[in-house]
């Protein structure tokens, strides 16, 4: 009979205890494990997808609603919308919706200016020999604001006067000082920092020669005629006018004559409001249609594809008295899509524009309550849904979370067996050396007898 020579247990093990690979093993029993998990996951996933698309259709109908308020809200002045135009270049002005159409006639007579005040300084580049004096600037008004000094010279002068923030800013300049040498002296220049003789001032103070006044205050000057006669003119402390003119501005820069400022209604602005309506009702259809699409997230859902279609209708509805939208340039082609015609706009308005206001306010009032029956914070299709599934991702976070300490303890758990494992099998292999050392040993004294 043959002794054995080894005893091998690694090969009843199916592999020493060093070439195991628990983490892999460990890794693929945790992907089953998390597989409810994964699962949750996935449902997260695809509820805020969901959302995403609910938050995009609730995006697109809210600006439809902004674009029908324009029409619909009770302090809305787009119909009353009105331009400004002036026969002079001379002369810009606009308008606001108090506005009443007509044509004012008048004439620039003064342009608004700034006073402008020198003051030479002596060879030496002083302007106030007695610093510790002060000077003083009296406005218009009478105000009279002493400013002190600690130097008479004229950049020092200009910086007091600067700090001071009397409504008159200083600055020195260097100019010729007439011998004809190209020798220069400082010169100290006050600047009203407002137009108008309400920004006008006087100066005391400085040593001789006294300060001189090269630019005097002026207000700005319309009229018509000789105020004596009939006539009038109207003054501004700026070269803008605000009140001449209820609901016009308009600004002068040059001295004119028969300038006409005329106000008409701005079809131009409406049809632009209307344009804004159209596009919006677009955008909303075309975000409907690509989310509710064959495959796409809301594929199926009531509540959106029935929003597209009350979009349509307020469309198909057409103006009062079943008036087609086409009369007034609005028109659907058999895609769905909303197109504007700002000509044939412009025409009806002028024709009728009692009956487009009113067709054009019926159909924004219509697209107004389908919009707000979508988005109403409190009511609305669109809003419960995007409120649902916020609600849904908030519970599907929570029960992921919760699964994150549970899916650990289980990782340590197979840890820990497998390192009694791997702990187990080092000792089988120690024992297995150690058996197969002794059986060499027997088999070597056992051949060694048998020579004998």
């Amino acid at each position: 009979m043959t002794s054995p020579s080894s005893f091998n247990v690694s090969g009843l093990l199916g592999g020493v205890a060093g070439s195991i690979d628990t983490t892999t093993l460990i890794s693929q029993m945790m992907q089953a494990q998390a597989l409810p998990q994964t699962m949750l996951k996935n449902q997260l996933s695809a509820q805020q997808t969901a959302l995403s698309a609910y938050q995009a259709v609730n995006t697109t109908v809210t600006a439809v609603q902004t674009a029908a308020h324009a029409f619909t809200d009770v302090l809305s002045s787009v119909w009353q919308s009105t331009a400004a135009s002036s026969s002079n270049a001379a002369v810009v002005a606009t308008s606001s919706s108090t506005a009443q159409a007509g044509t004012t006639i008048f004439n620039v007579v003064g342009l608004a200016a700034a006073q402008v005040t020198t003051v030479k300084a002596a060879t030496d580049g002083t302007v106030v020999t007695t610093p510790s004096n002060g000077i003083t600037i009296t406005g218009a008004d009478g105000t009279a604001h002493a400013i002190s000094l600690t130097s008479g010279s004229a950049a020092d002068v200009a910086a007091a006067i600067n700090s001071a923030a009397v409504g008159v800013r200083a600055s020195v300049v260097n100019v010729d000082d007439g011998t004809g040498t190209g020798s220069t002296i400082p010169l100290l220049q006050l600047n009203a920092t407002a137009t108008g003789t309400k920004a006008g001032f006087t100066v005391s103070g400085f040593d001789d020669p006294a300060p001189a006044t090269i630019t005097q205050a002026a207000n700005a000057q319309v009229g018509v005629g000789d105020p004596a006669a009939g006539g009038y003119t109207v003054s501004s402390q700026s070269n803008t006018f605000t009140d001449m003119i209820p609901g016009v501005t308009f600004s002068v820069n040059a001295i004119v004559s028969n300038v006409a400022v005329t106000v008409k209604t701005d079809n131009g602005a409406i049809s632009d409001k209307v344009q804004a309506l159209v596009d919006a009702v677009n955008s909303a259809a075309n975000t409907i249609g690509q989310t509710t699409a064959k495959g796409a997230v809301l594929q199926g859902s009531y509540d959106v594809t029935s929003l597209q279609q009350s979009l349509y209708a307020a469309v198909s509805k057409g103006g009062p008295g079943g008036t087609s939208l086409h009369t007034y340039g609005i028109d659907m082609d058999s895609t769905g899509k909303l197109s504007f015609d700002a000509t044939a706009f412009a025409a009806a308005f002028t024709k009728d524009p009692t009956g487009t206001q009113a067709a054009v306010n019926d159909f924004a009032t219509s697209l107004d309550t389908v919009s707000t029956g979508a988005i109403d914070p409190t009511t609305g299709n669109i809003t419960a849904a995007i409120t649902s599934a916020n609600g849904q991702i908030t519970d599907l976070n929570t029960r992921i979370n919760d699964w994150t300490p549970r899916l650990a303890l289980i990782q340590t758990g197979l840890q820990q067996k497998f390192n009694a494992m791997q702990t187990a099998l080092a000792k089988l292999q120690s024992q297995s050396s150690y058996l197969t050392s002794m059986l060499k040993s027997m088999s070597s004294g056992s051949s060694s007898s048998s020579s004998s």
